[in-house]
Formats: structure tokens, C-alpha cells, sequence
């Protein structure tokens, strides 16, 4: 193997970009961000399930199907080039053929393999189905669905109760958000909400077409909430907010996704009026809970901030609210003059016994912090910068990437509610 150690996964990539030069995904977008996205959507759940993922299954990562698309490249070149241990778990990963029976052979070899190549296939697989929707082809995304949950679901078998039961939330999670996302699925309105997720907050842009082709990319990555962050200085009316806001809560309910307007409860009033279920998230020195709560009716989606434990249990026994949030968590890069950093600790004892959801916003700029947030008790996790982008496409990654580190943070932190087959 040339080079060391540390230099595996830049060799790796080298070896993928060659593999896949000009080629390109079904829906066009160049074949290499394939593979560099599996590598980092492995990384993410194995972090959120307590599973190692190190240099080596990064490479094979960025390697997993080079043999499958380029006849130049060969299980001896990339173990001379890489190592044998490496080859070994790529030529694993690659299915040659197609057909039932390929799969069949393909997926029982798979399942005596190490639980890492096993974790790079689930992870290949969770990508797949988040691009699933720009081919525009249901009966293609059903088939994957079919071939996801008999084949892949159960290589999380081996693991241990709660990585497997994380592993499988996060599948779980990708099917359910493909089908969502799926072309027939978005031509009908559901009123399903989820319970808790990824929280998004967006800052709309001052073209309304960028806002909503932002707001499509979260939730088609697994956003299951999204704020509207309205301020003064944007320069907007009224009554262009509340266009914005009425467009934007169409989307949302395509992917049956909560839709909340902070700080203006009567943009929210207005929304509901015209029929749209949106809702407020009201700070501390925006209209007082229960006061939002008598102008928008007891069904309203309506949330406060907190800043510390103590102030969360006075919001808690008001009962105005029916979310919480508490922050900073970590230091926030996108508010000056914050309030104080809040931590982890303090989020774990404000989870305790709570009896409404609790939102960690906050500095939380990573998987890791995400995945860190929701072991601490957080149902929902808000997610400002990282989501702040100027490419659709990367923030439909990143957004992919938080939705199933939480989905399989949350799976591990509950194995008992998520080991089902």
C-alpha cells in the first residue's frame, strides 16, 4: 500500500474520481458526489449509534462500488494501491448482475460481512433514497422501498440492541421520507406531523423563488419542522410575508411538515385564517404565550424560548405552550449578544419529566452536537447555519445528514421502541 495511514481516504477519493470521471447520476449531477456523500452519511449514523468509522471505512466508503462502474479498475490494483483489507470489503460491497437471484446471493453473502461494510451498504442505501425523487420515477422508488425493507433493513442484524435499533430508525426514516418525497406522494396534501426531528430555521432570501427552492431542499432532506424567521429588516410587507407565508405552508403540507412563523403571531392568525395550519414561536420580548394561545385557539402549533432550566419549568407550568426551547446549547454563530451558553447538562435535567417536547437550539452546527442533543433528552433539534448555504443541493445533504443522525440517535437512545423487524 503506498502512503500511510492518514492518507487513505485522499487516496480513495483520487482513485473514485477517476473511477467516475464523467459520469453522472441518473438525474445528472456528477457521480462522485455520490460516493463522498455515502462516506459522510456512514460517518454520521455510525457516530450517532456509538459505532466506529475510521480511515479505513472511509476509503472503503469513497471505493464502495469503483469495481461495479469501471472495468479499469480492479480488486488488485486497489489492493496494492489501498491495501488488502480494503479491497476485500469493496469487492463485498460490489453486486455484479441483476435480477432477484443476483440480489438474493448478493445480499446473504452481505450479511456475514464486517458490521462496518455492512454500515457503508446501509448508508449507500439511505442516499439512494434520498435522490430518489429527482429521477421522477415512482415505480423505481417503490421497488427500492420493496428491495430496502426485505434486504437492507436486516444487515443491522449482528449489531448490537442499540445500534441495531438506530440503524433501523434511520432506514426506517429514509423510506418514509423517499415515499413523501415520492412524485405522487407530493401531488396530494397529508396532514400527518411528526412528533419530533429536525427543526429548521430558515432566513428567507430577498428573491421569494430562493426562499421556496430552500424550503423544498430541507424537506426533502428530512426536515420535519421549518421556522420562517421574520424580521424588520428584510424589507418585506405584511402582506408580502403572508404571501410568502401561505406559499411556503402549501409546500410544507405536501410533506406533511409543520410550518412555524416566528415572533408574529398575526402572521400566524392570518395563515390560519386562510385556512393553513401555521404557527408561532414567540421570544422574550415577543407577545407572552398565552396570549398567542387566546389569538390562535387551542389547536395552534405555538412554542417559547427558554434560557435556562428554571425559566423552562415557569413556561412549562404556564401551559401556554406547547413546545420549548432551550439554548444556547453551544455558543450560536448566528445571534450576537446571547444569551448565556446553557450545555448539555442543563438540557438532560430540563428532559427529564417534561411534558412537552423540548427544543435544543443553539451552536448545534453538527452531527455530532445533533446526535449529542437528542441523547440528552431533546425531541426536536434546531439547525440555523448549518442549513444556511447557497446551494440547494448541499443543504439537501445536510439536511439528509442531520435528519438521520438524529433518527438514529433517537432509535439507539430507545432500542426498546425501535428493534422491531
Amino acid at each position: 500500500m503506498s502512503g500511510g495511514e492518514g492518507t487513505l481516504r485522499a487516496i480513495a477519493d483520487a482513485i473514485a474520481v477517476d473511477a467516475h470521471a464523467d459520469q453522472r447520476r441518473r438525474h445528472g449531477a456528477p457521480y462522485i458526489d455520490h460516493p463522498r456523500a455515502v462516506c459522510a452519511i456512514a460517518a454520521d449514523i455510525a457516530m450517532a449509534v456509538g459505532q466506529p468509522f475510521g480511515e479505513v471505512d472511509a476509503a472503503v466508503a469513497l471505493l464502495h462500488d469503483v469495481l461495479e462502474d469501471s472495468p479499469h479498475h480492479t480488486v488488485a490494483d486497489l489492493s496494492a494501491r489501498c491495501g488488502p483489507d480494503i479491497a476485500r470489503q469493496v469487492e463485498l460491497l460490489t453486486k455484479v448482475g441483476k435480477g432477484h437471484d443476483v440480489t438474493v446471493a448478493y445480499y446473504g453473502q452481505l450479511m456475514t460481512a464486517p458490521s462496518s461494510t455492512r454500515l457503508i451498504k446501509i448508508a449507500d442505501r439511505l442516499h439512494n433514497l434520498s435522490e430518489l425523487h429527482k429521477a421522477n420515477d415512482d415505480a423505481k422508488l417503490h421497488a427500492y422501498v420493496v428491495e430496502t425493507r426485505s434486504f437492507v433493513r436486516p444487515l443491522t442484524d449482528g449489531f448490537d440492541a442499540a445500534a441495531r435499533a438506530g440503524l433501523r430508525a434511520a432506514v426506517d426514516h429514509a423510506i418514509d421520507n423517499a415515499l413523501r418525497n415520492g412524485a405522487a406522494a407530493t401531488a396530494a396534501t397529508t396532514t400527518t406531523t411528526a412528533g419530533a426531528g429536525l427543526y429548521a430555521i430558515l432566513q428567507p432570501r430577498p428573491d421569494t423563488e430562493q426562499t421556496l427552492s430552500r424550503v423544498h431542499a430541507m424537506l426533502r432532506g428530512g426536515a420535519a419542522r421549518v421556522q420562517l424567521r421574520v424580521k424588520p429588516t428584510d424589507g418585506l410587507s405584511d402582506k408580502q410575508w403572508l404571501e410568502l407565508l401561505v406559499e411556503v405552508a402549501t409546500i410544507a403540507g405536501r410533506y406533511g411538515a409543520d410550518v412555524v412563523v416566528n415572533d408574529r403571531a398575526d402572521l400566524a392568525f392570518a395563515a390560519r385564517h386562510l385556512g393553513l395550519p401555521v404557527g408561532v414561536h414567540v421570544g422574550d420580548g415577543d407577545l407572552p404565550p398565552r396570549f398567542a394561545r387566546a389569538l390562535l385557539g387551542s389547536e395552534a402549533l405555538l412554542g417559547t424560548s427558554t434560557h435556562s432550566v428554571a425559566q423552562l419549568r415557569e413556561m412549562v407550568a404556564e401551559g401556554s405552550a406547547g413546545h420549548v426551547a432551550l439554548g444556547p446549547i453551544w455558543a450560536s454563530p448566528t445571534k450576537v449578544g446571547h444569551a448565556d451558553v446553557v450545555g448539555t447538562d442543563a438540557l438532560r435535567e430540563a428532559c427529564v419529566g417534561a411534558p412537552m417536547p423540548v427544543v435544543a437550539i443553539g451552536g448545534i452546527t453538527s452531527t455530532e452536537r445533533a446526535a449529542e442533543a437528542v441523547r440528552a433528552g431533546a425531541h426536536w433539534i434546531a439547525v440555523v447555519s448549518a442549513l444556511d448555504g447557497d446551494d440547494d443541493d448541499a443543504v439537501h445533504l445536510m439536511a439528509r445528514r442531520f435528519a438521520l443522525s438524529i433518527a438514529a440517535a433517537r432509535g439507539a437512545a430507545t432500542p426498546a421502541a425501535g428493534d422491531s423487524l
